[in-house]
């Protein structure tokens, strides 16, 4: 703070001081003498200091004549507004009279104000008050909560499919955890990929409507950062994002900005050979604490739309996977995730358990490890590698198809298998005709082994036969020879 300004002209900063003195935090007794070195009225130093706690004890009656909260224990969404609105406030105090701070000075006080609103929105925290919010539901929601004209807010969707009658319907809600799980190295990396560039651009994933575009947060366990920019590189190319602009193409402008956006919306994490376990002996781990701290503050004005965590194994941590208690604090912890600024759906990709890889179907028992992956998930669906006819391959020049299934939904209808084609940079979905005749094509090509293995086995079990009676046989007319060479003897 300029020292001579000030003592110059003491009236024009005299809000500034006021603020200072009323902060309590040890500035304002050096202050003082500085300014009574500088010849500064002590009399005006004493009727300011007069004002500050006058201020103070005003502000304080204030808070205690607020009335408690209805609910249990304080809320913590409106404790952060309230501690928000408080920083606000002192950064405009501030901001108003930039020159009556020097550079320094104001570098100081923003950072000293920053760390302290920080430890006090971790004391106000979600987490740490489970029970806060906690009331009856005619005070939640209103006496008339079930009334016609009441209506609870519409579910906020990430991803919309469409109805029998042609109309949205939701398919990925927002703010919720979901799996998506497959057998390894069928493709879901590739498929979370186009995921994270169809939901940082807005452009449809696998025929499905991005509801809600903006920031994904992809964090990719088992890739390094080369490997990162291939998956990203090859996923953008299937969107056409790598294609140069062209003055006669009507859709160069709006690939321009899909570009854009990806570059800006996608926050890419890779985490190969690193050690980031959510939990660690059931409490929260020290990624997690850091992984909490970088959604908050790259949140920007709009927040996050989904965090992409693949493989879930990675950040589950060591002998989590088979425990169902830990797998229930798992999912708890990525539900903590969704909270994070604009709640962001949370997606885990996980590997199926060996009888479904063995077998290839999928379904809700196929999730490796723990039942309680599954049961705490709000949404599953999965990739199904299926046994495909050469001869449909063949027709269609593909050299890879796979299924994805919708196998769990607790906040709409179940989506319609969708067959999936393999591209040069990842994969493609195939139209409802085409996929219900490769449908039709699996039944077919399954009803056919199945009749030639039944083959197979009754021509094993005949030739077994065959082989006991012939070796009976053998050793009927042994027994015989021996029983007449006794009768010789």
């Amino acid at each position: 703070m300029n020292i001579k300004d000030v003592a110059n002209t003491p009236d024009k900063h005299r809000d500034t001081l006021i603020a200072i003195a009323r902060a309590g935090d040890g500035r304002w007794p050096e202050l003082r003498r500085k300014l009574l070195a500088a010849g500064v009225d002590e009399g005006w130093l004493y009727n300011l200091e007069l004002d500050a706690r006058e201020h103070h004890e005003v502000a304080r009656e204030e808070r205690l004549a607020r009335p408690e909260p209805e609910s249990m224990g304080t809320d913590p969404d409106l404790l952060r507004r309230e501690l928000e609105k408080k920083f606000a406030d002192y950064l405009s105090l501030v901001l108003e009279a930039p020159q009556h701070l020097d550079a320094e000075t104001l570098l100081e006080l923003l950072e000293e104000h920053h760390e302290t609103f920080r430890a006090q929105r971790e004391i106000a925290t979600p987490a740490e008050r489970a029970l806060s919010g906690v009331s009856s539901v005619g005070r939640l929601f209103g006496a008339d909560f079930f009334d016609q004209n009441n209506k609870p807010p519409r579910r906020k969707v990430l991803l919309e499919q469409r109805d029998m009658n042609e109309q949205p319907a939701p398919f990925l809600p927002l703010g919720k955890v979901g799996l998506f799980v497959s057998p390894g190295g069928v493709g879901k990396t590739t498929v979370l990929s186009q995921l994270a560039i169809s939901v940082a651009t807005g452009l449809p994933w696998l025929g499905f409507e991005v509801a809600s575009p903006g920031k994904v947060f992809l964090g990719l366990g088992e890739e390094d950062k080369d490997e990162v920019h291939r998956r990203l590189h090859d996923a953008g190319n299937l969107y056409g994002l790598g294609d140069k602009d062209d003055a006669h193409n009507p859709m160069a402008p709006s690939m321009a900005r899909a570009r854009e956006h990806a570059a800006k919306n996608i926050h890419a994490a890779p985490l190969c050979g690193k050690i980031v376990p959510l939990l660690e002996e059931e409490e929260e781990s020290a990624f997690m604490g850091e992984l909490l701290e970088y959604l908050e503050v790259h949140a920007g004005e709009d927040g996050w739309r989904l965090i992409i965590l693949d493989p879930g194994s990675r950040f589950m941590g060591i002998e989590n996977e088979n425990d169902n208690a830990q797998a229930t604090r798992f999912i708890q912890a990525c539900e903590r995730l969704a909270q994070a600024p604009g709640q962001p759906t949370v997606i885990i990709a996980h590997h199926t358990n060996q009888p479904a890889t063995r077998e290839g179907a999928v379904d809700q028992t196929a999730a490796r490890g723990a039942s309680a992956f599954v049961d705490g998930a709000r949404w599953v669906a999965s990739l199904s590698p299926e046994i495909v006819p050469e001869a449909w391959m063949r027709q269609r020049r593909v050299h890879q198809a796979v299924l994805m299934r919708h196998l769990k939904s607790n906040y709409g209808p179940r989506a319609k298998e969708v067959l999936l084609l393999r591209e040069p940079c990842g994969w493609t979905a195939a139209g409802v005709d085409e996929t219900r005749a490769f449908i039709e094509a699996v039944k077919e090509e399954k009803a056919q082994r199945q009749a030639e293995d039944k083959e197979r086995a009754k021509l094993a079990r005949e030739a077994a036969r065959a082989s006991i009676a012939d070796s009976e046989s053998k050793d009927t007319e042994s027994s015989k020879k021996n029983y007449q060479g006794a009768d010789i003897v």
